[in-house]
């Protein structure tokens, strides 16, 4: 029993335990016919051989319902401590026609560390618990902050990162990102932080209401690099820092005294933080009907503002 204590405590706090157990990865993307075959084949390589898991679960061809059947069933299974779990959905999720799960009273409570990647009607189904962390608007460092406890949980960690899923196209290109951040995973550089981050400067793509965010369960999850990384020594690896300079859009002023910053794209919603007009922000992308832009400000935060308050 106090082995097995151990073990678990030791998964916990950042899988420091010198071995990993079982690796199952669940896919289940936009089909895209012909063509996914040469991702199917590359998903495999770095999951299996690359990143040193057991089994990758290939669901790109199942329906809505049948998605959502086996994504429920995925997350409920029995598990050990020292194994780990990623879940990958992206898919159309705004109809009742979604991948999500159908059973209201599903709660995400897995057996095991999990990584999820997917629309943001799966955040429905995570239960808060103490010492979480939630982040859609503020800056999230690639290095855990002193300040966030490192208090223990009772359940294995969970982080959830939302990806767009109202648009093909930019499902799409939020695929490629993905794919690209898993083969780089194998430096020992990623982390979910560093995943967020990414997101926000790199799916620079118009025409999506998508606004990135994550939820770890506790808060220190979100700088693991152990859902992804191959079982090695991470001591020599330092985070990859991801520089502001990329994006291409300049710097941009309100014309108004004070203008809004929303969590979604949508006019019917208030502000969730008003800004001062000498708040600089840089577009990084534009909303489906165009009217509103995704920014980063000269604060750090990151979110939705009404393009015609701009100069």
């Amino acid at each position: 029993m106090m082995r097995r204590i151990l073990i678990l405590l030791s998964a916990i706090a950042g899988f420091a335990g010198p071995a990993f157990g079982a690796g199952q990865a669940f896919i289940g993307l936009h089909d895209e016919g012909s063509n996914g075959w040469g991702r199917d084949i590359a998903l495999r390589e770095i999951f299996e051989d690359k990143l040193g898991f057991n089994s990758v679960n290939l669901n790109n061809d199942a329906t809505p319902n049948e998605m959502a059947i086996r994504i429920e069933e995925f997350l409920s299974r029995p598990g050990e401590a020292v194994d780990r779990r990623i879940v990958w959905v992206n898919r159309l999720s705004e109809s009742p026609d979604n991948p999500c799960p159908r059973n209201s009273s599903f709660a995400i409570q897995p057996s095991v560390p999990t990584l999820i990647f997917g629309p943001e009607c799966l955040a429905e189904y995570l239960e808060p618990k103490l010492g979480g962390l939630h982040v859609k608007l503020r800056d999230l460092p690639l290095s855990k902050p002193e300040t966030v406890s490192d208090r223990w949980s009772k359940t294995p960690p969970l982080v959830f990162i939302a990806l767009p899923s109202d648009s093909e196209r930019i499902i799409a290109k939020a695929n490629e990102l993905v794919l690209a951040i898993l083969e780089e995973a194998t430096s020992g550089y990623v982390s979910p932080s560093s995943i967020l981050q990414r997101l926000r400067y790199e799916l620079i793509h118009d025409g999506s209401n998508y606004t990135p965010s994550i939820d770890a369960f506790p808060a220190t999850s979100a700088w693991s690099r152990r859902f992804l990384t191959p079982d090695v020594d991470l001591s020599t690896f330092k985070p990859r820092f991801i520089s502001a300079a990329i994006l291409e859009g300049g710097l941009r002023w309100s014309k108004k005294n004070s203008f809004g910053l929303y969590a979604k794209p949508l006019n019917r919603l208030p502000p969730s933080v008003w800004l001062a007009s000498d708040t600089p922000v840089t577009v990084i992308r534009r909303s489906r009907d165009g009217d509103m832009g995704f920014v980063k400000t000269g604060d750090n935060l990151f979110g939705w503002i009404k393009l015609d308050v701009l100069d």
